[in-house]
C-alpha cells in the first residue's frame, strides 16, 4: 500500500499480490489537508446524543411493556378490546427495544475500532472485522477472538449485542394466559345460617292468644324433636350436611375480618390466625369434662349377705348444702350367694339434668364443673359462662374395657378402686382383669360458630374459626320475641361495610331503626346493629331440653355374665340411645366428648337446612374464564441489558471526555476518504516521512459538513488481454 499526495488531492494506490489478477485503486480528493485551523472543543457527549436518545427510548419501551402487562395482570382476556392482541403488541415493543439497544452498542463497537488502530499498527483487515462486528451478533462473535485479551469494553458490547437476540423471547415469556375464576353476581349464591333460632311459633306465626296458628307449626316442632334424636344416633349422616347454593363451579363469600384474640367467652382454633370470617351461625354446642378423678367408691354389705358396690359422682343439685353426691352411679349388687338369684350389675348410668325443672329449694353446686371446663378449654372464666348459659347436663358413667390408668390419658379409662376391684374378683362371674370405668359430665349450651367458607363443585367447605358462648340476656328489641340467649359477633358485615369492636356501636347509631339493645341482668350494655346480634329463644330451649330429658336417662345392667347386658330408659327396655353413649362398654372420655360434639354439630346443621329458620350469607359465584398472567421477573433480562448499555455508554463518554487525540468517528467511512493521507497514525501530527505539516483531525460533524460540499462519481473500466484481466477503479472527487 502506498500513500501519495498531490496538490489539492489525495491518492491511495494499492497493488494486491494475492492472485493472478491485478487491480489499481486510485482515490482522488480535492480536500486540502494542510493548514487546517484548530476547531473549537465541544463536550464529548454531544457526539453521542442520538445514542443517548435511543437508550431513553429503550427505557421508555421497557416501562411501557411493564405497565401494560401489569395493568392486565389477572384480568380477563375479554377485556382486551384492541384488534391487535397482547402478544403481538409485546412482540412489536420487544423489537423496538432491541433495535434501540443495538444502535448505541454498534456505535460503541465502531468507536472501539478507531481506538484499536490508534493504539498500535494493526492489519487493515481488522477494519473489516470490526465493521462486521458492529452489524450483528454473528459478526460480533467473529470479532471476539481478535479483541478478547485487549479491549474489555468491546467484549462487554459484544456480550450485549449477542444476548439481545433473546429480548423478544423473554418479553413474550413475561405474559401468558391461564384459567381463572370469573365473578358472577347472582342472588342464588348463599350459605344458609341461623341468626335467630326460634321455636315453631316464631317460625310459623301465632294467633291473637299467642298460640301456633297452623298445622305446620305442630309438624315443625315434631320435626325438630325427631331431628334431635336422629342426630344423636347418626351425627355424621347425609342429612347433617349443610347445603349451600352456588350456580357456578366455585363460589366465594365476602370476608368480615379476623376474630378478636382473647375475647371472653370465645374459643378460637389455630385456623383463626390465618383466616377471616365469612359467615356465622347460631346453634347448639357441648363441652365435656373428665370427672373420673372425682368419682367416690362405696362398698356396703347387708345383713342377709347381700353386698353393694357404688361409684358416685358429685351431684349437680344440693339441698341445704348437705348432699354432695347423686343417688345414682355405677352399682354392683349381689344377693346372698347361697341362693341362685342373679347378679344385679349397673354398668352404665346416663342422667340428663335440667335447670328449668330444678326442684324447689335446691341450689347449684358447680364449682367442680366450672374449674374442669376452664382447664379443658384453656380459658379462665369460660366455665362459669358455659354453666350459666347451659340448657342441660348429661352425666355418663360406664364400665369400660379400654386400657385403664390411675391418671387416664387419651384413649384410656380409669382403673377401678382397689376395694371395688377386689369385690369383683370375689364374684362368681368375674370381670376382665383390666376393667376400668369412665365418667364424664357434658354441658349443652347455645353457641355461635364462626366459619370461613367456600363452595367448590357444589359442596360447601367450612373451616371452623371459633365458638362463642351465647349468654342468657334480655333484649329491648321486639324481634325475635323472648330472645333469652344472645351473642354479639364482632367482626360483622352490614351491606358492603365491615364493622369491628372500634366502630360497631356507630353502625347502630347510623341506623337506629335496626338497633338492638343488649341487656344483661337488667343493666344496659350497649346498642348494636341487628345484623351483628345472634339469638335463641327459650322456647327452643324447652323443645330440646324436654326431648333430651326423656331420652337421655337410663342404665345398663349386667345379668349373669358380661355378654348379657340390658339397657333401659325408664320403662323402655333395650334403649339404644343409652347403649350408644357407653360404646358397648368400651367408652373413654374422648369417645364420649367426640360423640357429644358431633351430636350438637349435627343438630345445628340440621337446623340450618330448615327454610323457616335460615338466614342467608350472600356470596359471589366464580365461573371459569381465561385471564392474562404477568410474570414480571422475565423482564429482568432486557432490563439488565439496558443497564449494561447505559454503563457502556457512560464509560465511552466519561473516559475520554476531553481532547482530540481520537476523534469520535464511530461507524463513519469519511475519515478514510478525507483523512486518507494520515490514516496510519490517527494522531494530531503528520508522520515525518509523509512530508506534510501538522494538522488537526476533523471530528465527525466537520467531516460530514465537508462531505456535503463534495460530489463523487464512480467510473469502472475493464481491459481484457488474451489470458489476463486487469481492473482499475478510479474514484474522482471534485468540488
Amino acid at each position: 500500500m502506498q500513500f501519495r499526495r498531490r496538490d489539492n488531492e489525495v491518492e491511495l494506490t494499492a497493488y494486491p499480490q494475492l492472485s493472478k489478477y491485478s487491480s489499481t485503486t486510485k482515490i482522488t480528493s480535492s480536500v486540502s489537508t494542510s493548514g487546517h485551523p484548530h476547531h473549537k472543543s465541544r463536550p464529548r457527549w454531544t457526539y453521542w446524543k442520538w445514542e443517548i436518545v435511543t437508550v431513553w427510548i429503550a427505557i421508555a419501551v421497557i416501562i411501557a411493556i411493564f405497565v401494560i402487562l401489569d395493568k392486565f395482570d389477572g384480568r380477563s382476556t375479554s377485556e382486551w378490546v384492541w384488534k391487535i392482541n397482547l402478544n403481538t403488541l409485546t412482540a412489536i415493543l420487544a423489537t423496538i427495544l432491541r433495535a434501540a439497544l443495538m444502535y448505541p452498542v454498534a456505535q460503541i463497537i465502531s468507536q472501539e475500532k478507531w481506538l484499536w488502530f490508534a493504539s498500535s499498527p494493526k492489519r487493515l483487515s481488522d477494519l473489516d472485522t470490526f465493521e462486521d462486528g458492529s452489524r450483528g451478533p454473528w459478526g460480533a462473535l467473529l470479532l471476539f477472538p481478535l479483541i478478547v485479551r485487549h479491549r474489555p469494553l468491546t467484549i462487554m458490547a459484544i456480550f450485549v449485542l449477542v444476548l439481545s437476540l433473546g429480548i423478544g423471547s423473554f418479553v413474550q415469556q413475561a405474559t401468558r394466559t391461564s384459567d381463572c375464576p370469573k365473578e358472577i353476581n347472582t342472588d342464588d349464591v348463599y350459605i344458609p345460617v341461623i341468626q335467630n333460632l326460634t321455636s315453631a311459633s316464631e317460625a310459623t306465626g301465632v294467633n291473637e292468644r299467642g298460640s301456633p296458628t297452623t298445622l305446620e307449626s305442630s309438624l315443625f316442632d315434631k320435626r325438630l324433636r325427631f331431628q334431635n334424636t336422629v342426630s344423636f344416633f347418626t351425627p355424621n349422616g347425609d342429612d347433617s350436611v349443610v347445603l349451600a347454593s352456588c350456580s357456578a363451579p366455585e363460589c366465594h363469600f365476602p370476608e368480615w375480618g379476623f376474630l378478636e384474640k382473647d375475647r371472653p367467652g370465645w374459643v378460637l382454633t389455630e385456623e383463626a390466625k390465618h383466616n377471616q370470617v365469612t359467615h356465622a351461625s347460631m346453634g347448639l354446642c357441648s363441652s365435656c369434662v373428665d370427672v373420673s378423678s372425682l368419682a367416690t367408691p362405696k362398698l356396703t354389705t347387708g345383713q342377709n349377705g347381700s353386698s353393694t358396690a357404688h361409684i358416685f359422682l358429685p351431684r349437680v343439685f344440693t339441698l341445704d348444702g348437705k348432699s354432695n353426691f347423686t343417688s345414682r352411679g355405677l352399682q354392683i349388687n349381689t344377693i346372698d350367694r347361697r341362693n341362685s338369684n342373679p347378679l344385679d350389675f349397673t354398668l352404665l348410668d346416663v342422667e340428663h339434668l335440667n335447670f328449668m325443672y330444678r326442684p324447689a329449694g335446691q341450689t347449684l353446686d358447680l364449682k367442680w364443673l366450672m374449674d374442669g371446663l376452664d382447664q379443658e378449654l384453656g380459658q379462665t372464666g369460660i366455665g362459669e359462662l358455659i354453666t350459666n348459659a347451659s340448657i342441660g347436663f348429661i352425666k355418663i358413667m360406664s364400665m369400660s374395657s379400654a386400657p385403664c390408668s390411675l391418671d387416664p390419658q387419651k384413649g384410656q379409662s380409669k382403673c377401678l378402686p382397689d376395694e371395688i376391684k377386689k369385690y369383683l374378683g370375689n364374684l362368681a362371674t368375674k370381670a376382665p382383669a383390666d376393667t376400668g370405668f369412665t365418667a364424664s359430665t357434658c354441658v349443652l349450651y347455645p353457641c355461635l360458630r364462626s366459619y370461613r367458607g367456600v363452595v367448590k363443585n357444589g359442596r360447601l367447605h367450612q373451616t371452623l374459626l371459633g365458638v362463642g358462648v351465647a349468654e342468657r340476656r334480655r333484649f329491648s328489641f321486639n324481634e325475635p320475641r323472648d330472645a333469652t340467649f344472645g351473642i354479639l359477633h364482632s367482626p360483622c358485615r352490614i351491606g358492603e361495610q365491615n364493622y369491628g369492636t372500634e366502630n360497631i356501636t356507630s353502625a347502630a347509631g347510623e341506623r337506629p331503626d335496626y338497633a338492638m339493645t343488649l341487656l344483661k341482668s337488667g343493666t344496659v350494655l350497649s346498642d348494636y346493629p341487628k345484623e351483628c346480634v345472634y339469638t335463641m329463644t327459650n322456647l327452643f330451649e324447652q323443645i330440646t331440653n324436654d326431648d333430651n330429658f326423656h331420652r337421655m336417662n337410663g342404665t345398663c345392667d349386667l345379668r349373669s355374665n358380661f355378654s348379657d347386658i340390658r339397657c333401659r330408659n325408664g320403662d323402655q327396655e333395650n334403649a339404644p340411645l343409652i347403649t350408644l353413649l357407653g360404646s358397648n362398654l368400651n367408652a373413654t372420655h374422648d369417645s364420649i366428648a367426640t360423640h357429644m360434639s358431633s351430636y350438637t354439630l349435627s343438630v345445628s346443621n340440621k337446623l340450618r337446612r330448615e327454610k323457616l329458620l335460615q338466614s342467608k350469607a350472600r356470596g359471589i359465584a366464580q365461573g371459569a374464564d381465561n385471564c392474562f398472567v404477568f410474570e414480571w421477573y422475565w423482564l429482568t433480562f432486557p432490563a439488565a441489558l439496558i443497564l449494561l448499555t447505559v454503563i457502556l455508554l457512560l464509560i465511552v463518554i466519561l473516559a475520554f471526555n476531553s481532547g482530540d487525540d481520537v476523534p469520535v468517528w464511530k461507524d463513519s467511512l469519511l475519515p478514510l476518504m478525507l483523512h486518507g493521507d494520515r490514516f496510519d497514525g490517527l494522531n494530531t501530527q503528520m508522520q515525518p516521512e509523509m512530508g506534510h505539516t501538522a494538522g488537526v483531525l476533523l471530528n465527525i460533524n466537520e467531516l460530514e459538513q465537508k462531505a456535503n460540499t463534495l460530489h463523487v462519481k464512480l467510473n469502472r473500466r475493464r481491459n481484457v488481454a488474451e489470458r489476463e484481466y486487469s481492473d482499475s477503479l478510479r474514484l474522482l472527487v471534485n468540488n
